[in-house]
């Protein structure tokens, strides 16, 4: 009888599908994140001192605290619905929702500063998160006897936003750019481009000498069958976590999606930025031709040389913009095709990491006994 009214309980969270638990978890956790950086930019010296804006920070603090417990709370009811299905997990819920109730444990000591509404939200809080928690673990006491784990998995975040480049908002065109532009001191434009190139050719050296170290790692791991061997002497079905972590920060930046649309706005800043060297080109012929209109008409004197050596000049600086240009493009059209002919490998990477592991092949090794070096 016992076992049936626990079992009522865990009957209730069942209804949900667990893709609903672990979106809501994902979408909690990145709100914690957002949170987090608002806190972090409140505490910045030129925002830190603002009266105004002291009465938000334990608001933002407490919001961040409890939208990370709640992602936590969320995951617990995935294992609490396998508890009904399969009779296991419970010793994972009781962890994530341990966790939960944790976090909020710790910023007990700022409900001081807390307004009566988050004071009142906070103590429900906790009022479920204690409930749930001691109920789970009575529950694995007296029938189930599930070892609880010390650490849980962390809990990926769930982007919705479209990312974008602060270069390419700033170097976005704008109505009187060109006017604004030639406001600038040529001495002044001349020392950004020099400034530019000494960072560019600073980032260069570290880029080749990152690109030699990796072709000298690839070669070691080809001679040695790296890491392959390793995964299929172990048998587990894992990922690294440093492959973990790129993948998640390939999420972070807009995955596929943010690729593609970054491509489309290439193709398009290509072609306005073929459409400027044709206007200028063109106004170049047009200065070269009114040059020697008048030099027929007023003789070779008309025009000093010097006007003449500064249009060659600007004219091939054109050239090798346009060359630059030309070699971007294939770069362009590489990377699209790249997209289109790896598209199903580059949507792996969209997915959640336990169906990236359930879609890795299972090696054979698993099935029998190693020796405990294989293993290790």
């Amino acid at each position: 009888m016992r076992a049936q009214a626990q079992n009522c309980t865990i009957e209730k969270v069942t209804k949900y599908a667990p893709e609903k638990f672990s979106l809501l978890a994902q979408l909690a956790m990145q709100a914690s994140v957002f949170y987090n950086k608002a806190y972090n930019l409140l505490l910045s010296p030129c925002m830190a001192n603002s009266l105004p804006l002291k009465k938000f920070f334990p608001v933002v603090a407490f919001n961040e605290r409890a939208f990370k417990a709640m992602a936590n709370f969320q995951m617990a009811q995935i294992y609490i619905k396998e508890v009904k299905t399969s009779k296991t997990g419970i010793g994972k819920a009781i962890a994530y929702i341990t966790k939960a109730y944790n976090i909020l444990e710790e910023i007990k000591k700022d409900e001081g500063s807390w307004p009566s509404r988050i004071r009142n939200q906070y103590h429900e809080l906790i009022k479920i998160y204690g409930k749930r928690k001691g109920y789970l673990e009575e529950s694995n006491n007296k029938i189930f006897h599930e070892e609880v784990p010390k650490e849980v998995d962390q809990i990926e975040c769930k982007q919705f936003v479209q990312t974008f480049s602060l270069d390419e908002e700033l170097n976005r065109p704008f109505e009187g750019k060109e006017i604004f532009c030639r406001m600038i001191p040529q001495m002044v434009q001349n020392l950004e481009d020099e400034y530019k190139g000494h960072v560019q050719a600073i980032i260069n050296t570290v880029l080749n000498s990152i690109t030699a170290a990796d072709k000298e790692q690839e070669k070691l791991w080809i001679k040695h069958d790296l890491p392959g061997c390793l995964y299929a002497a172990s048998g587990e079905q894992k990922l690294p976590e440093d492959l973990l972590v790129k993948i998640q920060q390939c999420k972070e930046k807009g995955g596929t999606k943010s690729l593609r649309y970054a491509l489309d706005n290439l193709i398009s800043s290509g072609d306005s930025v073929e459409l400027q060297l044709n206007n200028v080109q063109a106004q170049l012929q047009s200065e070269i031709e009114e040059d020697e209109q008048f030099r027929r008409t007023f003789g070779p004197n008309c025009f000093p040389e010097k006007v003449r050596s500064l249009i060659n000049t600007m004219w091939s600086y054109l050239d090798n913009y346009r060359g630059k240009l030309n070699e971007e493009r294939e770069v362009d059209k590489m990377l699209s095709r790249m997209l289109i002919n790896e598209g199903e490998k580059f949507e792996i990477l969209e997915i959640d990491k336990s169906e990236i592991i359930a879609k890795i092949p299972k090696s054979s090794c698993a099935e029998r006994k190693l020796s405990f070096v294989a293993t290790q």
